[in-house]
C-alpha cells in the first residue's frame, strides 16, 4: 500500500456589586446553585462575585453583553459560557449533533493565543482554529476564529441556505471593535446575520451605551439580552499613572493612587444612565459637593509637573504661529521642550532599577518600534564598553558576541534559553529565520511586535514574553487588543496618533485599552502606566485623555460589495432586503447623530443599490440580479475592493505574465499604498508594465462608476487605488522567484518596503503554507471515514511530490508525515520520499526532515549549466545545484537517507546535443544512486506553453522558436530531442545504471524507487492527497479538484461527492492502466496475467501487435510476456500503446 501526496504551491468586590432585575427570570432553574458551584470548580482561583453572577443569564440562554475595563477579567465570562454549553451539549436545533461554540476575536494573533489557551483547558480534540491563514480541526466543539471568518461563514450560509444548526453560542471578544471605523461593520453584520437559535455573548471594554446595544440585539435576535456591567469593579491589580521626563518618572495625579483603575479610582462614580454619552471616565453630577471637590483635588495634575507644563505650553504656542522664519526665542522654546523628552535607554534603566519590568512600550509607528528597540539594545551592549574604558571611542555592536547579564536585561539562564529557542526556530525555518541582529536583540530581552513581523516570528515573540523571557517590547496599539502578555508596566510613548483625519489625540477608550495591559495578577501589587513627555503634546493633553469620557459606540454599518453579492445569492425580495438593512444599529432608536431613521434607512438602501449597479456594470451581476462567476469571486475575496481585483485579473489574463510578474501584479492591486511614489516602469518587465497600465485604465472606469453611483461615501468605503511602487513590486517578484527572506532583509530593510509587504497577509507565503497544510491534514484525517471498506494494511511508501514540497517549512512537512502515519500506519523502514529543488532547503532543514523519518530525496537539479537554468526560468543556480548534490552524498554516507535521485530535464531552451552530453557526464560524476531524466513536455496554460505552444514545425530538423520572442533561445528539434533520449540511455547504461523504466535509471535493484515499483502494475492501490491527486482503492478511482482554491473549498465544504463521485474502473480501464504503467518498464507486460484476468482472446490480440513492429521496438519472450526494447522501444512507446489500445477496443471497448 502506498501513499501519494500532492503539494502545490486581588481585591474582592462588594457583594452587591452586580444585580439583575428581579423580574427578569421569574422562575429560575432550581438546579442553578449546583450549576454555579460546578462552573466555579472549573477554575483554580475564586471568581469575583460579578463573574459568578454571569452564570444565571448565560444558563438561561440569554444573550449577554459584558462591559468592563481592560484587565478586569471579562474573558472569564467567555470561559463560563463555554463551560455551560459543554455541560448541556445538545444543539437547540438538533437532537443528534453536538452543540458547538464559536469564539471570535478581531486579530489573528489573538485567535492563535486563545486557541492555545483553550487547548490547554479543554484538550486538543475539542478545540479548532479558523483564521484567514490557518485551519485546524475546524469541526471541533469549540472553534476559535477571527470575526471576519465568522462573518464569511454567515455570508456563505445565507447564499447556500445552510442552517448552521450545530452552532449554539457565539462569543465576540473585544466587542468594542463594533464602533471602529472601517472594521465595525463586520461585527454588526455578524449580529444581524446570525441564526435566531444562536446565543450571543459579547465581551467588551467600557461601553457607555451598552443598554442601547442590548435593546438592539434583543430586537434583532428575538431573545433577551442582559448587560453585565463590571465597570465599577476594582481591578485585582490597581493601576498607578505616571509621567516620564528626562529627569525621572513622577506621578501624573496629585494623589498617586487615583485615576481610572487605580486604588481609589475615580471616587466610585455611579453607573451611567442609558442616555449618557459618558462612561466611567468623567466626574458625575450625582456626587455630593464635598465628594466632588475631594475627587477633583485628587485627580488634579501633580504640582511637580507644572513647570514642565509651562515649558510645553511655550512650544505649542510657537508651533501655532504661521509664516516667517523661526526667531531665536522660538528656537529656544523648542529646545526647552525637547529637553524634557526622556531617552529610551534611560527609561529602561529606570524601570529595571525600580523593578518595574517587563514593560510594553506602545509606539504608533512600525519603523519607530524597530528604531527604539535598536537604540535600547545598542545601549545595553555599550554597558561593557563603559565599564572597560569609560565610554571612550566609537562603539560598534558585534552581534556575533553572545549577550551576557552585563549586556542584557536577562540572567544567564534566560539568555541561554532564548538563544536555544531562537537557534532552533532558525534551523527549522531557514526561509524566515531571524536576522543575526534581531536574534541578538532577543537574547538581550528586547523585542518588537508589529504587523511588519512575520506571523510565525511574532508567535515566537509572544511565547517568549509569556514565559518571562523578554523584558521590553516595543509594539503598536494592536498588542493591547486582548493579548494576554504578562507585563508590570505599560508605557504610552505618545498621546497622538495618525488617523484618517490626520494626527489626533488618543481617545480615552484607546488609552485605557493600552493601560489595562499593566499589572500581573498574583505577581504585582500595582500595574504602572507611564506617559512619556514629547515636544508635541503637553502634560495637560495627557491628563485630559486619562480622565476623559469614554464615548458611546456608534454604528459603522456600511454595505460592501461582498455583502451585496451574498445577499443577492439568497434571492430575497426587495422588501426583505430593505428590512434587513433596517436592522442596523444606526437605524435603531429615535435618532442617531441628529439624523432621522428614515434618512438613514434610505441611505443604506441607496448604497446597496449603488453597489449593485457597479457590480452589474463590471459583469458581476446580470440584469436579472443573478450573481455571475465573477460575482462569486467578489463575494469570496477579503480585500478592500474585490471588484477592482477581479476586473483587473480578468482584463489582464492575456498579458502572458509569468509566476513572478503575476505575483507583483497582484501585490500592486492588494498591498496598501502608504504614500504617493513615482512609478519607475524601467525597473519592471515590459509585459508587467503593460498589465499595470491595463489595470490602471480598469481602475479609472471603476472609480468613475463608483463616484457616479455613490459619490465620495462610496469611494471611502470601497477605495480604488493601485500601488505602483516599483520597489515594492520588485520585492514581491523576487520573493516569488525563490529569493530567501534573509536576502530580502539585507536588500530592502532600510527602505521600509519589507514592512509594507509583510504586513499584507495575502502576500505572506507562510500564510499560504500553513493554510494549505491544514487543508491537507483535514483530508488525511477524514480519508478513512469517507472511503468505505478501505484497506487497513500499513503503508509501504509515502511520497511528497507534485510541485516543490521542500518550500514548505520543516514543521509543516513533519506534521503532515506524522498525520499520515497516525491515520494509516506504516511498515517498519517504509520509504518516505520528498521532491526538493536546490535552494529551497538548508542542511539543517534536511537533517531535521531526516530525523523525522524522510529517508529518500528526489533532487530536481534539471541542469548544471547556468545559462540553461536561466533559459528554463529555474529559481536555483548551478552553485546551489552542486551544493545540494554534495549534501545528498553526505547524508547518504551518514546513513540519514537510504537513497537519493538526481533529476534532469532534456529538451530545454538553448540545449544542444553537446551541452546535454556534458550535463549527463557532470550528473554521473555527482554519484547519484538513482537518476530520473524527463523530456520537456510543452503544455497549455504554462510559461512554456505560452512561449512555444501551437508552433508548427515544417521539418523535423528545425529548432522550435518562441512565438512571443523569436530572438529568445529555441527548443531542440524533434530529431535532436530523440537523439538526446538515446544518448541518455546509452550513456547512463555505460556508466553502470539499469534503465528500468522509460525515465528512470538505478545503479542497482536496491536503489530503484520502491514507490514507483509499487505504484505500477495491475490493481495496485494507493492513497492520494492534495489538489489534483488521485486515489485508487478497490478498483475505484477518485480525483480531487485540480486547483488549490477548488480543492480547499472541497475540503472545507466537508468533501461533497465523496465517495459517491468515485469512478469504479471497468475491465477495459483496468487493462488500459496496466499497459500504460507496465509497458514503460523493462520487465514489461505479463501476458499470462492478462490472459488470466481478461481472457486468452485478449492476450492473443496483443501478440498480433508484436509482428507489426520490428524487434528494435518490441521484444516478446516465450509468448508469455511483452516488453519494449531499450532505448528504441521506450522511444516509440506511445505509438505501440496506441496500436494496442486500438486492437483491445474491439474486444474490450475503452
Amino acid at each position: 500500500m502506498v501513499f501519494l501526496l500532492f503539494l502545490c504551491l486581588c481585591n474582592s468586590p462588594p457583594n452587591n456589586a452586580f444585580s439583575l432585575p428581579s423580574n427578569l427570570y421569574p422562575n429560575p432553574s432550581p438546579s442553578l446553585k449546583p450549576t454555579q458551584e460546578t462552573i466555579a470548580s472549573k477554575f483554580s482561583f475564586p471568581l469575583d462575585d460579578w463573574q459568578l453572577e454571569s452564570i444565571l443569564p448565560l444558563a438561561m440562554n440569554s444573550n449577554v453583553i459584558c462591559t468592563a475595563p481592560t484587565g478586569s477579567g471579562k474573558t472569564l465570562i467567555g470561559l463560563i459560557a463555554i463551560h455551560l454549553r459543554l455541560l448541556a451539549p445538545q444543539s437547540p436545533q438538533s437532537s443528534t449533533s453536538p452543540a458547538r461554540i464559536i469564539y471570535t476575536t478581531p486579530l489573528k494573533a489573538l485567535s492563535n493565543q486563545k486557541f492555545n489557551e483553550f487547548v490547554s483547558i479543554f484538550g486538543v480534540d475539542s478545540v479548532g482554529l479558523l483564521t484567514g491563514d490557518t485551519s485546524i480541526n475546524r469541526s471541533a466543539k469549540i472553534l476559535v476564529a477571527t470575526t471576519e471568518v465568522y462573518r464569511n461563514i454567515l455570508w456563505r450560509s445565507w447564499s447556500t441556505d445552510e442552517t448552521l444548526s450545530d452552532i449554539a453560542t457565539v462569543i465576540f471578544d473585544e466587542f468594542h471593535y463594533f464602533g471602529i471605523k472601517g472594521r465595525g461593520t463586520v461585527w454588526e453584520e455578524s449580529i444581524i446575520l446570525s441564526p435566531k437559535h444562536v446565543q450571543i455573548c459579547a465581551l467588551s471594554a467600557t461601553v457607555p451605551n451598552a443598554q442601547s446595544l442590548a435593546r438592539w440585539m434583543s430586537k434583532i435576535t428575538g431573545r433577551e439580552t442582559t448587560v453585565l456591567d463590571g465597570n465599577n469593579q476594582p481591578r485585582s491589580v490597581p493601576l498607578m499613572f505616571s509621567f516620564a521626563t528626562k529627569k525621572g518618572i513622577v506621578p501624573l495625579f496629585a494623589d498617586a493612587n487615583s485615576g481610572p483603575g487605580a486604588k481609589f479610582g475615580m471616587t466610585a462614580p455611579p453607573k451611567p444612565s442609558s442616555s449618557s454619552k459618558a462612561a466611567t471616565g468623567g466626574f458625575k453630577s450625582s456626587l455630593s459637593s464635598s465628594s466632588k471637590r475631594k475627587a477633583i483635588k485628587k485627580l488634579e495634575l501633580n504640582p511637580a509637573l507644572l513647570t514642565i507644563s509651562k515649558n510645553q505650553a511655550k512650544i505649542v504656542e510657537a508651533k501655532s504661529r504661521r509664516g516667517g522664519r523661526s526667531n531665536t526665542k522660538q528656537k529656544a522654546q523648542k529646545n526647552l521642550a525637547y529637553k524634557e523628552v526622556p531617552e529610551f535607554p534611560f527609561l529602561v534603566d529606570e524601570l529595571e532599577l525600580s523593578n518595574r519590568l517587563p514593560a510594553i512600550f506602545f509606539v504608533f509607528s512600525r519603523a519607530k518600534c524597530e528604531s527604539h528597540a535598536n537604540t535600547v539594545a545598542s545601549a545595553l551592549s555599550k554597558r561593557v564598553q563603559q565599564q572597560d574604558n569609560n565610554g571612550k571611542g566609537v562603539f560598534v555592536v558585534d552581534y556575533t558576541v553572545p549577550a551576557t547579564p552585563n549586556t542584557s536585561l536577562l540572567d544567564q539562564q534566560s539568555i541561554d534559553k532564548v538563544s536555544e529557542i531562537v537557534e532552533k526556530f532558525n534551523l527549522l525555518n531557514p526561509e524566515i529565520a531571524f536576522p543575526m541582529k534581531t536574534a541578538h536583540r532577543l537574547t538581550q530581552g528586547v523585542a518588537v511586535h508589529t504587523a511588519a513581523i512575520l506571523p510565525r516570528q511574532k508567535q515566537l515573540i509572544e511565547e517568549l514574553f509569556r514565559d518571562s523571557l523578554l523584558k521590553v517590547c516595543f509594539a503598536t496599539e494592536t498588542l493591547a487588543a486582548g493579548m494576554n502578555l504578562p507585563v508590570r508596566t505599560a508605557v504610552i510613548c505618545s498621546m497622538v496618533k495618525r488617523t484618517d483625519d490626520g494626527l489626533q489625540l488618543l481617545t480615552t477608550s484607546s488609552f485605557l485599552q493600552m493601560a489595562g495591559r499593566a499589572g500581573r495578577r498574583g505577581l504585582d501589587v500595582a500595574g504602572d502606566v507611564i506617559v512619556l513627555a514629547t515636544p508635541f503634546e503637553t502634560v495637560h493633553d495627557a491628563h485630559k485623555v486619562v480622565v476623559g469620557d469614554v464615548l458611546e459606540i456608534e454604528s459603522q454599518f456600511a454595505p460592501s460589495f461582498g455583502l451585496v453579492v451574498n445577499l443577492l445569492q439568497r434571492k430575497f425580495s426587495k422588501q426583505a432586503l430593505q428590512d434587513l438593512l433596517e436592522n442596523s444599529f444606526a437605524n435603531f432608536g429615535e435618532k442617531n447623530n441628529g439624523v432621522s431613521n428614515n434618512v438613514l434607512k434610505k441611505s443604506a438602501w441607496s448604497v446597496f443599490l449603488s453597489l449593485k449597479s457597479v457590480l452589474k456594470e463590471f459583469g458581476c451581476v446580470d440584469d436579472a440580479d443573478i450573481v455571475t462567476n465573477a460575482g462569486n469571486q467578489v463575494g469570496s475575496l477579503g480585500v478592500n475592493n474585490p471588484v477592482l481585483l477581479v476586473a483587473c485579473l480578468r482584463e489582464c489574463e492575456d498579458e502572458n505574465l509569468d509566476v513572478n510578474a503575476f505575483a507583483g501584479f497582484v501585490a500592486a492591486l492588494t498591498v496598501e499604498r502608504r504614500r504617493n511614489e513615482g512609478f519607475n516602469k524601467e525597473a519592471l518587465p515590459t509585459n508587467l508594465v503593460a498589465a499595470l497600465a491595463t489595470a490602471g485604465a480598469c481602475g479609472d472606469r471603476l472609480f468613475l462608476s463608483q463616484f457616479e453611483e455613490g459619490g465620495y461615501s462610496l469611494m471611502e468605503s470601497c477605495p480604488v487605488e493601485l500601488n505602483l511602487d516599483a520597489t515594492m513590486i520588485m520585492l514581491v517578484m523576487q520573493w516569488a522567484s525563490g529569493i530567501s527572506w534573509l536576502d530580502l532583509v539585507d536588500t530592502y530593510s532600510g527602505e521600509g518596503k519589507l514592512e509594507q509587504v509583510s504586513s499584507s497577509s495575502s502576500s505572506s507565503s507562510s500564510y499560504l503554507f500553513d493554510s494549505y497544510t491544514e487543508t491537507l491534514l483535514s483530508e488525511i484525517y477524514h480519508l478513512p471515514k469517507t472511503t468505505p471498506q478501505s484497506p487497513q494494511s500499513p503503508l509501504e511508501t509515502i511520497y511528497f511530490g507534485g510541485g516543490t514540497p521542500s518550500l514548505l517549512p520543516a514543521p509543516n512537512l513533519i506534521r503532515i508525515l506524522e498525520a499520515i502515519k497516525e491515520t494509516f500506519g506504516a511498515v517498519p523502514h517504509a520509504e518516505v520520499s520528498i521532491e526538493c529543488d536546490p535552494g529551497t532547503f538548508s542542511p539543517e532543514k534536511m537533517r531535521t526532515l531526516c530525523a523525522a523519518g524522510f529517508n529518500r530525496v528526489s533532487l530536481g537539479v534539471q541542469s548544471f549549466d547556468p545559462q540553461i537554468l536561466r533559459n528554463a526560468g529555474r529559481a536555483h543556480t548551478s552553485e546551489e545545484a552542486f551544493a545540494s548534490t554534495f549534501l545528498m552524498r553526505t547524508l547518504l554516507a551518514e546513513k540519514l537517507i537510504k537513497s537519493w535521485s538526481l533529476d534532469l530535464i532534456s529538451g530545454l531552451p538553448g540545449q544542444t546535443l553537446e551541452i546535454w552530453a556534458e550535463t549527463l557526464k557532470t550528473a554521473v560524476g555527482e554519484l547519484p544512486p538513482h537518476m530520473s531524466v524527463y523530456d520537456l513536455q510543452v503544455e497549455d496554460n504554462t510559461e512554456f506553453g505560452r512561449r512555444f505552444g501551437g508552433v508548427s514545425v515544417d521539418n523535423d530538423e528545425d529548432r522550435i522558436s518562441s512565438r512571443l520572442n523569436p530572438t529568445s533561445p529555441s527548443l531542440p528539434s524533434p530529431i535532436d530531442a530523440a537523439s538526446m533520449y538515446k544518448i541518455t540511455s546509452s550513456s547512463l547504461r555505460d556508466s553502470g545504471f539499469d534503465h528500468y523504466e522509460v525515465s528512470s535509471f538505478a545503479r542497482s535493484t536496491s536503489t530503484r524507487s520502491v514507490h514507483n515499483s509499487n505504484y505500477w502494475g495491475l490493481d495496485k492501490q494507493w492513497w492520494g492527497v492534495g489538489s489534483g491527486a488521485t486515489s485508487m482503492i478497490k478498483s475505484k478511482r477518485f480525483t480531487r479538484p485540480r486547483t488549490v482554491s477548488d480543492y480547499t473549498e472541497w475540503v472545507t465544504s466537508g468533501f461533497p461527492g465523496s465517495p459517491t463521485d468515485e469512478e469504479e474502473l471497468e475491465s477495459s480501464s483496468r487493462l488500459q492502466d496496466y499497459f500504460l504503467t507496465m509497458l514503460r518498464t523493462s520487465s514489461g507486460v505479463d501476458l499470462d496475467l492478462v490472459a488470466a484476468q481478461f481472457g486468452a482472446k485478449t492476450s492473443a490480440a496483443i501478440l498480433t501487435v508484436v509482428d507489426e513492429f520490428p524487434s528494435l521496438v518490441v521484444l516478446s519472450l516465450d509468448k508469455s510476456s511483452m516488453r519494449l526494447s531499450v532505448p528504441g522501444g521506450f522511444l516509440f512507446s506511445n505509438q505501440v500503446l496506441s496500436e494496442i489500445f486500438f486492437r483491445l477496443d474491439k474486444i474490450h471497448p475503452l
